[in-house]
């Protein structure tokens, strides 16, 4: 394949958004190649003076160069390539040169290599944290751009999430946590599902696509996630279900669902065991290309550690890395630890998380279920805010009922001090009331 033109072929398909990508990540006309190059600089010139990059038949015609419009691929995936390629030819030199050097001229070795390294960093391929903090203006202008025509990241199914997060980002890690019963693998279905039934807008701002989710469940077996997720998608009450006890006219509704259902793309589950190694998991993302990852279970994926502490420690650290450099937000479900106490709200910290706080630092965004036997007689949840970078934390009740499977959030209802909410997050619960109780004995998880 050319890079080089499937690298302008993806830039004028993402338009401006795209260009301010290539530039902010460095890439001149010194790093193009044969006729992929003639058409950069035409494209480079024409952005000068028009708002809008040139149609690709303007760059073909002005160049005399051949582009496929077919030709798949985000810019980000050629721009790589590019930058790989540079980076190849450059640490090919050096490594000539030195070789000659090495033997009879170390100190000129030695500035070779000094050299090099300063090449590289100028070049932006050594893999430097460094950058110009003002030079990241294109990406703020992206972002804005992105915001002021109402695009979003991907939308949970609480509008108060929503408000407070303007949805899952690329590179966001968020953490759903709860102790052992409350619902943390039906709240992650919950979530996969309602990112499955959106639409995704590209760079563009106009073209449409399904999103494309990919569920990734470290415990359960696959058709028991299956289960649970046509129960919610159909509104099936989930016990008579499970029992194969659905009246008639629900019987036919499931019936009439898969039929319908069982063939639709951009839903993808992987896992449902208990030796998930986090390579398996990382190559699953990469070839499900998903717009958003839902693990359910992070803590059983296996990893390299002596004790338990440090291995889920490491979970979150290769979570994170695979968070960033596959741009893609990841949904992970874990458990409170033991200092999270029965009645007492006030115990539910983003640092509550069982067997490491590396879960906490690394999360961009961390909501905590709770449920006292007050909410769980009146079928409700609620999820408290303990980590949310940009935006409030905030209480949300939610429905939470299997019955009539409806979990939406509940309407606020302002207090006679004026603030809304679910009860107010600094006010212990009742004695004797544990909001950590274990749901329906029916429902497990």
């Amino acid at each position: 394949m050319d890079f080089d033109k499937g690298f302008v072929v993806a830039v004028l398909r993402e338009g401006r958004p795209g260009l301010r990508k290539a530039l902010s990540r460095g890439i001149t006309l010194d790093h193009m190649a044969g006729e992929g190059r003639k058409a950069w600089e035409f494209i480079l010139d024409y952005a000068k003076q028009h708002p809008d990059l040139p149609p690709m038949e303007i760059v073909c015609h002005a160049t005399s160069t051949a582009l496929d419009d077919s030709i798949a691929g985000a810019s980000d995936y050629f721009i790589d390539c590019i930058m790989d390629r540079k980076l190849a030819q450059l640490l090919h030199s050096t490594c000539s040169t030195l070789l000659k050097q090495i033997e009879t001229e170390p100190r000129k070795g030695l500035t070779t290599l000094e050299n090099a390294m300063t090449e590289l960093r100028k070049e932006k391929l050594a893999g430097t944290l460094i950058e110009s903090l003002p030079g990241l203006g294109p990406e703020v202008l992206d972002y804005y751009e992105r915001i002021k025509k109402g695009l979003t990241g991907v939308l949970s199914p609480w509008d108060s999430v929503n408000e407070a997060t303007m949805g899952f980002w690329p590179e966001d890690l968020v953490l759903f946590v709860a102790r052992l019963g409350i619902g943390k693998t039906w709240l992650s279905l919950m979530v996969a599902g309602c990112a499955w039934e959106q639409q995704m807008t590209e760079a563009d701002g106009v073209t449409k696509r399904p999103c494309r989710v990919l569920y990734a469940t470290t415990e359960m077996a696959k058709a028991r996630i299956a289960l649970r997720w046509y129960a919610l998608k159909l509104k099936l009450p989930y016990g008579a279900l499970r029992k194969g006890r659905l009246g008639v006219f629900m019987e036919k509704k499931l019936y009439d669902g898969v039929a319908e259902l069982v063939n639709s793309p951009n839903f993808m589950i992987v896992g449902g065991d208990f030796d998930f190694s986090m390579e398996s998991f990382d190559a699953a993302v990469e070839e499900a290309k998903p717009d958003i990852v839902v693990l359910d279970g992070a803590y059983l994926l296996k990893v390299a550690g002596l004790t338990r502490t440090e291995r889920a420690a490491n979970v979150f650290d290769e979570l994170k890395r695979i968070n960033k450099r596959r741009k893609v937000p990841i949904i992970v479900t874990m458990q409170f630890n033991r200092e999270v106490k029965a009645g007492q709200v006030k115990t539910v910290q983003a640092e509550s998380v069982a067997l490491t706080d590396v879960a906490g630092w690394n999360a961009d965004l961390m909501y905590g279920l709770l449920q006292t036997d007050e909410m769980k007689r009146a079928k409700t949840m609620m999820l408290k805010g303990l980590k949310v970078r940009e935006g409030e934390s905030d209480e949300i009740e939610c429905n939470w009922d299997f019955d009539t499977m409806d979990f939406s959030e509940k309407p606020r209802i302002p207090t006679a001090g004026g603030a809304g909410g679910a009860g107010g997050s600094d006010a212990a619960a009742p004695a004797g009331v544990d909001p950590f109780g274990s749901s329906n004995p029916d429902i497990p998880f």
